[in-house]
Parts: structure tokens; C-alpha cells; sequence
């Protein structure tokens, strides 16, 4: 499986993480990214404004109770195949909020 750092170059490289796991530096499976989120300001592709929308399921108590968590861009820190790797463990990811940004746009809105 290879593995590579995670940078995007073009908005197809958001949209190419919709439906790869989100897997915690211990590897523990987080959820599915759902969908993406950009800020309602002009970000620039790479520039770390993005945030992906994913469901906790079993993982929920790590992410406070949410049913719907946004992992943003630069928590990311490589891709596999179908999964994306963020640098955080349980207890750093239970120290962040994962609830909606504020000041999204939903693609198409």
C-alpha cells in the first residue's frame, strides 16, 4: 500500500479524499469523509482553509458526542490508497474541537 504526504495541487485533490477512512497516528479507523467543506472566505488550494466532513461512529466519545466532525486540511498529513492519516492520538484528538467551522460553504451552495 503505498503511502504518500498529503498536499493539494487542484480542487480534484480535495474531492479524491470523499469516501477514504480518516485513521488517528494510533491507528485507530475515525470514520469516512463525507464530504467537503471550504471557508467562506478565498482560500487557496494547499493553503490549510479546508475541512472535510466526517462521521465519528464508534469513535464518537473522542470527538465530544458529535455525530458530524470537520477535520481540517492541515491535519493531515499523508494519504494511503483509501485512507487518510492524521498526526494525532486519542487524547490530542480529544482536546480539539471537531464541531462545524464557522464561515463554511458547502460545495454548491
Amino acid at each position: 500500500m503505498e503511502t504518500r504526504t498529503w498536499s493539494a495541487a487542484t480542487a480534484e485533490d480535495y474531492v479524491s479524499l470523499i469516501g477514504k477512512n480518516v485513521i488517528s497516528r494510533d491507528g485507530e479507523t475515525l470514520g469516512e469523509i463525507k464530504e467537503l467543506v471550504r471557508p467562506n472566505t478565498q482560500s487557496a488550494v494547499g493553503s490549510g482553509g479546508h475541512f472535510f466532513h466526517f462521521k465519528p461512529g464508534l469513535m464518537k466519545s473522542w470527538f465530544g458526542g458529535l455525530d458530524d466532525a470537520y477535520l481540517p486540511e492541515a491535519a493531515i498529513t499523508s494519504v494511503t490508497e483509501d485512507a487518510v492519516v492524521i498526526d494525532l492520538t486519542e487524547d490530542q484528538i480529544r482536546e480539539h474541537r471537531w464541531d462545524v467551522p464557522t464561515e463554511i460553504v458547502r460545495p454548491g451552495a
